[in-house]
């Protein structure tokens, strides 16, 4: 029994500092009442990404506002700006005023209570995808809406576009017939922090169970921390697909066809490889008109900034 006492004694030492790191910032911080949040755009018939939708600002009547509530009735109305074009059929003028308020949206952040997010980041995004799609660069649009579903991997209107976008772009949209590239894509539907709560919460009947079989024993409770052992496995699966495959910096090639990777970042150098428009690679390292990735292979060269789109957005 003292034992056993002793085993749990030290997996609550281990367990209870990543709960409370956890707790502490495992979440990204989000606003509540004053926060600009863009209507969702939806789809319209299947055969072209849709118009969006306005929003409304949140900004309250108050006798003396202050800069961050003006910061956000600023953006809205820049916001919906966009809208109108839109609406218009003015879709540059649409993805200017789009691409302001991302960029507004930035450095407002940083100046303005610290705030990383005043707006729903993957509504703009998102928008800004359709933009891109009727202006006739169905890669860049991609890019867009590959950056969207890192904030709202769930999304079935993004995910729809961004098969449309594919078709336009000429790439192969057909689903890979292989068994762990589907496990794959289906684990990327969790965010990273959503893994995190999953694979913690998972350890709470495991607790449970390691209390129960110390303090009673037992048959049943042997079995229960046999299952409890199971659960945490799995819930620890999502964080560790993040862990091992996740892409902390990532960008598209939006080059049209293949593009040449250096093994230095000049023009006429060795090519040490060539990469096709839509794949994904980590950024590790950049200069003013030069990028150097990371492929899912491991090899590692120079492109050339223009080629490349950063989906961290």
């Amino acid at each position: 029994m003292n034992t056993k006492l002793r085993i749990l004694a030290l997996l609550a030492i281990v367990l209870l500092p990543a709960v409370a790191r956890a707790q502490g910032g495992g979440i990204d911080p989000t606003l509540d009442d004053d926060a600009l949040v863009p209507g969702g755009p939806e789809l319209l018939d299947g055969s072209a990404p849709a118009t969006p939708t306005a929003t409304a600002a949140a900004v309250p009547a108050a006798p003396a506002p202050d800069p961050y509530e003006l910061q956000l009735g600023a953006l809205a109305r820049r916001f919906d700006e966009g809208v109108e074009a839109w609406r218009r059929g003015e879709y540059a003028i649409a993805e200017g005023r789009w691409l302001d308020v991302l960029a507004e949206s930035k450095s407002s952040a940083a100046s303005l209570r610290g705030r990383e997010r005043i707006l729903d980041r993957h509504a703009l995004l998102h928008n800004l995808g359709n933009a891109a799609f009727r202006l006739e660069r169905p890669l860049e649009a991609m890019g867009w809406y590959l950056a969207a579903l890192r904030h709202a991997p769930r999304s079935l209107d993004t995910r729809a576009n961004l098969a449309l976008a594919r078709r336009a772009a000429e790439l192969d949209t057909e689903l890979e017939d292989d068994f762990a590239a589907s496990v794959g894509e289906g684990l990327d539907l969790i965010t990273p922090s959503e893994a995190r709560w999953l694979a913690l919460l998972a350890l709470g009947p495991l607790l449970v169970a390691l209390l129960g079989e110390a303090v009673r024993g037992g048959r049943a409770w042997r079995l229960a921390v046999a299952l409890a052992v199971l659960a945490a496995a799995a819930g620890a699966v999502p964080l560790a697909h993040h862990s091992l495959h996740g892409v902390d910096d990532p960008v598209m090639v939006v080059r049209k066809g293949t593009t040449t990777v250096r093994a230095e970042p000049l023009e006429g150098r060795p090519a040490i490889g060539e990469v096709s428009a839509g794949e994904v690679a980590q950024r590790i390292d950049e200069l003013p008109d030069w990028v150097r990735i990371e492929r899912r292979d491991g090899t590692r060269g120079w492109l050339a900034r223009d080629a490349v789109f950063p989906l961290v957005r």
